[in-house]
């Protein structure tokens, strides 16, 4: 009976050391799972390769790579406490699902995912496309990591009960703390100081240190643009630990968005003190067709390995009676197309956090199309950007669209353009027309040339073959106006709503354009601004850097010449006001913040600006 005892007792520890093997060996496969896609998302992202650093900054090199290591160690630590294991392909799921949809906003947008960005997911009706059109090896390698995983989970064979080791789970859990406060605390305090740096007290220092820098939200030196926090935080933190830091930056953050800003007599007196408020009625007697072109660059209007991909706007530009300016620094946020219109329409910028189509659609807003009797916006997707409410606060009066949730390409929204300027009788008017095909995945007309050229990016080649077409269809609306009786009482203005690659997720186009000397860096591309007007006497060019805030000015100024129109921006044409620009473009993004969020303009006290 003693014998039989002992030979029980042997059993059952042999199956609890095995039981306990295995976890060790989920335990790291495990963490290295986790470990490992955080590495891929920073190679999808952001192409930083730590290595070169080791030798000269051993220190910046641990503490980037302890960043992405310990969340994962952290994760897996639960095994130990858990008897039951299928939770955790559950989690690589989940964490797949995380990791993929920020590879495919940051590929698009140059950006990280945040609440104000996941609440606005019923803008991709009808652009399911455009995230297909993004799928990339990191994505095939993030989810072959999960299914390897699942492969060695089903080989471990845990899926029975197993026993808990909390003395385990314990001292993993104390020791990722202590470890990754420690190298929160030694990135702060001897990688990441400014010119006034002062020595924190005891609080702030814990704030430094806590584990995965959730507590420390004041990482932009206080900006409030969550997007500055996400690129800083994901450097030396990952996109794991980035889900729970965003919520908690949204809810901190010093500009929340949460209510609305009641203006300072300081703040108060701060914007009145600056000449933007001086937006008056213009006395506009010339009609004005705004064509909003998606995702227009600069650099596609020079030719390309020999191809003339945008012949005709490349030709308008040098005319009589046209104004262009090719150095426009794209100045959205994180409403992308909206905000892009929401800075052509109004002069101002977009929130630091939230979108402003979103958030402050009820607000007035300066604005142009007010002046004239008859204005419209033509959409050509339907239930993005919030259109149906942002359309009056903009100073249209009509919104026309697609009544289905399918989009209309270029040709078709230029002839719609066409047959609105057909059967409109009031002048002046004003018309707003957006286009889409060259939105990704850059899809346009069938019958619509394609051009090839050998060894050029696919990604490269389908954008600038659907500038292309987006380039045939504004040519159509141009030649209508200018051989009509339009010509000589209509104002043209045909500008980007942002740059198309706003992030360096795109390194083969970056390299073949080194290479062949085409003028593209993504991320660091600028809108073109090309003006058709009868009061252009010959051919005008500005060859400076400006901003996107410059377009509502110097459209304002050719609307009414007598007006005086102070806004952020500067018009273009005007030497003087281009060599004194008296506003920063972070002074002009701290401003608008203010204005927006207080609803400045909506203030009664402001009757002698009209606005609406």
């Amino acid at each position: 009976m003693a014998r039989l005892s002992i030979g029980a007792c042997h059993f059952f520890q042999s199956i609890m050391l095995k039981q306990l093997y295995s976890k060790h060996l989920l335990f790291i496969v495990f963490a290295f799972s986790i470990f490992i896609k955080n590495v891929l998302f920073r190679m999808a992202t952001e192409h930083l390769d730590m290595f070169d650093v080791l030798f000269d900054y051993p220190g910046v090199f641990t503490v980037f790579w302890v960043g992405k290591l310990l969340p994962a160690v952290f994760l897996a630590s639960f095994v130990y406490l858990f008897r039951r294991q299928w939770w955790t392909i559950a989690v690589n799921i989940v964490i797949d699902v995380w990791v993929v949809a920020n590879v495919f906003y940051f590929k698009a947008n140059g950006a990280y995912l945040s609440p104000d960005v996941m609440s606005m997911a019923g803008n991709l009706a009808g652009f399911e496309d455009s995230v297909l059109a993004l799928f990339g090896w990191e994505v095939c390698a993030i989810l072959l990591i999960s299914f390897i995983y699942i492969v060695v989970y089903k080989l471990l064979n845990l899926s029975a009960k197993t026993t808990r080791s909390n003395i385990l789970f314990a001292v993993c859990m104390l020791l990722v703390l202590i470890a990754d406060c420690f190298s929160n605390y030694y990135y702060r305090f001897n990688f990441y100081h400014d010119e006034d740096y002062k020595p924190l007290g005891f609080r702030e220092k814990i704030k430094n240190a806590w584990p995965f820098g959730l507590a420390y939200n004041d990482a932009t030196l206080g900006s409030g643009n969550s997007k500055e926090f996400s690129f800083y935080y994901m450097h030396y933190q990952s996109a794991v630990s980035y889900f729970p830091a965003m919520f908690l930056y949204n809810a901190w953050a010093p500009d929340n968005l949460g209510e609305k800003l009641i203006l300072s007599e300081d703040q108060l007196q701060e914007i009145e003190q600056v000449p933007i408020l001086d937006v008056p009625r213009l006395n506009a007697e010339r009609n004005l067709i705004f064509v909003l072109v998606e995702s227009l660059e600069s650099w596609p209007l020079d030719e390309t390995e020999g191809v003339n991909f945008m012949p005709f706007l490349s030709r308008l530009r040098n005319q009589e009676h046209v104004f262009s300016a090719e150095h426009l620094k794209c100045q959205i946020q994180n409403g992308i197309s909206g905000d892009g219109q929401f800075i052509s329409v109004t002069g101002l910028l977009p929130l630091k956090q939230g979108v402003t189509c979103h958030s402050n659609w009820n607000n007035k807003f300066p604005n142009f199309a007010s002046s004239f009797e008859e204005s419209a916006i033509l959409n050509p997707s339907p239930g993005t950007w919030n259109q149906t409410k942002v359309t009056p606060s903009y100073g249209f009066n009509n919104l026309i669209e697609p009544d289905s949730s399918r989009w209309y390409d270029d040709e078709t929204i230029i002839h719609n353009t066409i047959n609105y300027l057909d059967s409109v009788n009031t002048s002046p008017f004003c018309l707003l027309t957006l286009t889409v095909s060259s939105h990704i995945p850059f899809s346009y007309g069938a019958d619509h040339p394609k051009y090839k050229v050998n060894g050029m990016p696919s990604t490269m080649q389908n954008y600038l073959n659907s500038l292309s077409y987006a380039d045939s269809c504004i040519n159509l609306l141009v030649d209508r106006v200018v051989n009509s009786d339009l010509a000589n009482n209509t104002i043209i203005v045909i500008t980007g709503d942002h740059t198309a690659f706003r992030s360096s997720a795109f390194g083969d186009m970056d390299d073949y354009a080194a290479d062949h000397g085409i003028k593209f860096h993504g991320g660091d591309n600028f809108l073109p601004l090309i003006i058709y007007s009868p009061d252009i006497v010959g051919n005008e060019h500005y060859e400076g850097e400006a901003y996107q805030m410059d377009v509502f000015p110097t459209v304002c100024a050719l609307i009414d010449s007598t007006a005086v129109v102070h806004t952020l921006g500067v018009n273009l044409r005007d030497s003087v006001a281009v060599a004194n620009r008296k506003i920063t473009e972070a002074e002009a993004y701290r401003l608008s913040d203010m204005i927006i969020r207080s609803d400045y303009f909506g203030q009664e006290r402001k009757d002698s600006v009209d606005c609406q």
